[in-house]
């Protein structure tokens, strides 16, 4: 169960008793679940130990997870123990309350989550496989500092890199697993008050990974145009933060102080705090290069209006699992105000960013620079949301930022390189370091932090980070010991069930290709889900790579039997790649085939798309990640 842990020291404060007022002595407290008591907890579970004990083979050239990259591979502990708990921890902020409402910031909570490395990745990203360990008083942590906060998780961490996480697996035998921190995820205000100056716009140091200027941003494009921080040199620096210069080196280095995280071992600030591309792509440099575009086709050149924008953005014929993160219609008048941008959520964003260009491309001159830099812009971030990374695509990736940048400011030279324009350039090294950047990136942690909202929403404030604790506690508890193969990627959920006959074609595939007896009882789902991707009738998979291009299909049927999900598909071709639309153009054939849903690569669901240009009765297929032809 958590516990309190006090900062600071203790204060009196006058509270009302009756008709008398007694001074009471207080003490600021969080809410804190030691990490080694979670780590038991969860090494506990079967299922869970035996996750950790796979060892996943590394593809050579392939970059897939946390133990593709350097930072792995590189780390003493892993290089000694290559089945030890591989720790990503995670900080962040969220208000509890009507963030508009008279309670703005009165109940606004800090958390610190931690996540297992050795997880599948399609299990990770699960909310129930992100543990809370801290949560405080966002007012307590400004208050104190946010090292006090990290001080006991610094400490726990340190004493368990020692002695290890020792697990009782059953009467007559236990295990130590030793532990290493890989990374320590957070956005860019979060991970700047680790240490870096907080106000990114205004530091003379914008970056925590190199020593870049807002001067030397604005025309360097590539990462070897800056120096990087060193750990030698960034602990030589924070030794200077003391004495009549402390106002001086700390804007020269653009640090604050020294972060508590220098006390772990393996782990520096200048390496483990990757760079999240959900708040640098999607809450940062989408919606403001999206709005450029915008204000260039529709107020300066008039190739069509927004109303018209609108209306194809409302027609559109979105897939069906899209519709939760349909785009908003764009506002004219916020579009006009040079100091607002548009207003989309992150998921919206990354959608619209799939979709344009079929909702402008025939509408605009097909040489046009400012659709030039943008289908750079969707490229990198095809790049960046890839499941799988060839290590040739990183050199490629380094190109399109340089030049996405580079044409930017030649189109757009009244914009300046903001800082997490710069953060991009450190994205191929990011990749090599960690493997790929969806990985590292808030964007299912975000999802966290809604679970922790709803967890506060009911009973009263009065202590509420020990209620949240408390009842993620109370939720991890009923997890592990209600079931104890919630963690099996081969399952599978199907929202319904409704009973068919055996089809003749169906009933010739289960006879030739599998052992499944053809009396067993057959249902017909409208979607199933198997490892975290939802399938639906009339979404398309990738099935894999032709001779020149890569093989699609369409899922026309979805049947499940004696525990077994068989996918019937209508085969696609793929005929050309439309540099125009950025997407793959693909023919119906008749053909139809049959595959069990283990068979089908790993790989997001992908949608028909069509442009609304007359004549064109063309189908695309844009893929939201990056496709090696």
């Amino acid at each position: 169960m958590p516990s309190q842990v006090r900062v600071g020291r203790g204060y009196y404060k006058t509270e009302k008793f009756g008709s008398k007022r007694r001074k009471i002595l207080k003490y600021d407290t969080y809410s804190y679940v030691p990490v080694k008591a979670l780590l038991q907890q969860l090494l506990e579970n079967s299922a869970i130990r035996d996750q950790v004990s796979e060892i996943r083979p590394c593809s050579h050239g392939i970059l897939q997870d946390y133990c593709d990259g350097k930072i792995f591979q590189e780390h003493l502990v892993l290089q000694r123990d290559r089945n030890a708990l591989q720790l990503i921890a995670y900080y962040d902020e969220i208000e509890l309350c009507n963030p508009l409402g008279s309670s703005n910031k009165k109940h606004k909570v800090g958390c610190i989550f931690l996540s297992l490395g050795n997880l599948h990745p399609n299990i990770r990203s699960s909310l129930d496989f992100m543990f809370i360990v801290a949560v405080g008083s966002s007012k307590i942590i400004s208050k104190h500092g946010i090292n006090e906060f990290l001080k006991v998780f610094v400490k726990d961490i340190n004493e368990l890199n020692q002695s290890g996480v020792l697990v009782q697996i059953n009467e007559q035998s236990s295990k130590v697993y030793n532990i290493a921190l890989l990374a320590f995820l957070a956005d860019n205000l979060a991970a700047h008050q680790l240490g870096f100056k907080e106000s990114m716009g205004f530091a003379l140091r914008i970056c925590r990974s190199c020593m870049a200027t807002r001067n030397s941003s604005q025309r360097n494009f590539r990462e070897t145009d800056f120096e990087l921080r060193t750990d030698i040199e960034h602990k030589r620096q924070c030794e200077l933060l003391t004495g009549p210069m402390q106002s001086h080196n700390s804007t020269s280095f653009g640090i604050n102080r020294r972060s508590v995280l220098e006390e772990l071992k393996n782990v520096s600030v200048v390496k483990n705090l990757p760079h999240d591309i959900m708040h640098d792509l999607f809450e940062g440099i989408v919606p403001r290069e999206l709005k450029c575009i915008l204000v260039e086709f529709c107020i300066r050149s008039n190739f069509f209006s927004v109303k018209t924008f609108n209306q194809r953005l409302v027609n559109f014929d979105y897939g069906q699992l899209e519709l939760g993160d349909k785009p908003a219609e764009i506002d004219e008048v916020s579009l006009k105000k040079p100091e607002t941008n548009i207003r989309q959520s992150a998921s919206q964003m990354l959608l619209l960013l799939m979709i344009i260009p079929f909702l402008v491309v025939d509408l605009i001159p097909q040489e046009n620079h400012n659709w030039t830099c943008f289908l750079l812009l969707i490229k990198i971030c095809q790049i960046c949301l890839s499941w799988q990374i060839d290590l040739n695509i990183i050199d490629y990736l380094e190109i399109l930022i340089e030049e996405h940048h580079t044409l930017f400011t030649r189109i757009y030279p009244q914009l300046s390189v903001i800082p997490k324009m710069h953060y991009m350039v450190h994205y191929p090294r990011q990749i090599r370091l960690f493997g790929p950047l969806v990985h590292t990136w808030t964007m299912r942690h975000e999802g966290k932090l809604s679970v922790v909202k709803k967890a506060s929403c009911h009973g009263n404030l009065k202590n509420i980070s020990l209620t949240i604790t408390k009842r993620h506690q109370h939720h991890l508890s009923y997890l592990l010991n209600s079931n104890n193969t919630f963690i099996n990627r081969d399952k599978y959920d199907c929202n319904s069930k409704n009973i068919v006959e055996m089809e003749s074609d169906v009933l010739h595939y289960i006879k030739q290709n599998t052992h499944i007896s053809v009396s067993s009882t057959i249902f017909k789902p409208k979607s199933v889900k198997h490892s975290s991707i939802v399938y639906t009738k009339g979404s398309i998979i990738l099935l894999g790579k032709g001779n020149l291009y890569p093989q699609f299909s369409e899922i026309s049927d979805l049947y499940v039997i004696e525990s077994q999900v068989i996918i019937k598909v209508k085969l696609l071709e793929t005929k050309c790649f439309d540099n125009i639309y950025n997407s793959f153009v693909v023919e119906e054939l008749p053909q139809t085939d049959f595959f069990l849903i283990a068979q089908v690569p790993a790989f997001p669901i992908l949608h028909i798309r069509k442009s609304f240009a007359q004549g064109n009765n063309k189908k695309y297929i844009l893929p939201r990640q990056f496709i090696v032809i």
